[in-house]
């Protein structure tokens, strides 16, 4: 301790301190909290209900959900370039020409693939999902749209990208989850089945470009190649790319494989009615309990003031000349208590 702390604080000032840290005590808040139990019962009971009015009023929508497992591509229908019997010497520009190993991150380029734009505006011009996005300015009957809607595709692929479509990567099993919302459970379902379908048919036709631009340039080699092995080495390849161009014709699952098809979901995905109840309920309980501590603290804490000024010989606030509360109280005067014969009480 410092040379003159005990003058610091007197003893009438410490003898106000030690009486306000008498005044906290803890089972003062619980019999305030018990004293105010009918309100807070109230307000819980008050948004509880409001959470059960806006819960009622939010639209039931249904999520139809495919797994599927991503096809290996890392054999080339069967004429994989290192299985092959002869003794022919295999360079590592054929196993990059015609092989796409599996550790060239080809899950992550699937999951990319069916996130990407291209195809989901493919598949939501294919379909016309706008009209499952804005079913109220679309007509069932003419099959057009309402005369006053202009329809933009850029936003209405942003909003089936972000409320509509999820697509789920489980890490451990590699399996992909597909999922679509819809207010109707029979389209959820429909719409999830031909998201996979149509991605498989997407993934074929981009290969069968790829291999038909890489046909072509084998064979303008052969035409080019002096030597007879470099020859055999472009035969071997474009032996392998037709087989892919025939595995890309004849297998309908190109792509992705479906494990488990979407079905008619019978339970809602949303709106989870019971906990947004819960959770307004719990919400007005708090907010209210809370309520009722601040204004016990509140309460002491104007007494301990009280206290505090009488015994330091304190001016009171509505004496003195120029502070915040003080010109609030002239101006509720002036307003409040213009034209009264006698002034009431001042309320702060």
């Amino acid at each position: 301790m410092l040379p003159g702390d005990s003058d610091a604080v007197s003893p009438k000032s410490t003898d106000v301190i030690m009486k306000i840290k008498e005044d906290v005590d803890l089972l003062s808040y619980v019999y305030a909290v018990f004293d105010g139990k009918w309100f807070i019962v109230l307000v819980t009971l008050l948004c509880a209900g409001l959470g059960m009015l806006y819960a009622a009023s939010l639209p039931e929508t249904y999520q139809g959900i495919v797994r599927v497992d991503i096809v290996d591509v890392t054999d080339p229908g069967g004429v994989r370039p290192d299985a092959r019997l002869v003794p022919e010497s295999i360079g590592m520009l054929e196993h990059g020409f015609v092989l796409r190993a599996k550790e060239d991150n080809h899950t992550l380029k699937i999951l990319a693939f069916l996130r990407s734009k291209q195809f989901m505006r493919r598949f939501m011009d294919s379909y016309n999902i706008y009209q499952y996005l804005y079913p109220q300015y679309w007509d069932v009957q003419t099959s057009s749209w309402d005369k006053n809607f202009q329809l933009d595709k850029g936003l209405a692929q942003k909003t089936f990208a972000a409320d509509v479509l999820a697509i789920d990567h489980s890490v451990e099993t590699d399996i992909v989850a597909i999922k679509i919302i819809n207010k109707d459970p029979t389209v959820a379902a429909k719409l999830a089945n031909l998201y996979v379908s149509e991605f498989n048919e997407y993934m074929r036709e981009e290969s069968v470009v790829k291999i038909a631009d890489k046909l072509r340039y084998l064979k303008d080699k052969v035409d080019e190649a002096g030597s007879q092995e470099i020859k055999q080495m472009l035969f071997r390849l474009m032996e392998a790319q037709t087989a892919q161009a025939m595995l890309a014709n004849g297998k309908l699952e190109y792509a992705i494989e479906v494990l488990d098809p979407a079905v008619r979901p019978y339970s809602r995905y949303k709106p989870d009615r019971k906990l947004i109840v819960i959770l307004s309920g719990l919400a007005g309980g708090l907010l209210s309990t809370s309520l009722v501590l601040m204004l016990a603290i509140a309460g002491k804490l104007n007494t301990a003031l009280k206290r505090y000024a009488i015994e330091t010989d304190r001016k009171p606030v509505s004496e003195r000349r120029w502070g915040l509360r003080t010109s609030l109280l002239k101006l509720y005067r002036m307003v409040f208590k213009q034209g009264r014969k006698s002034p009431a009480k001042d309320p702060l």
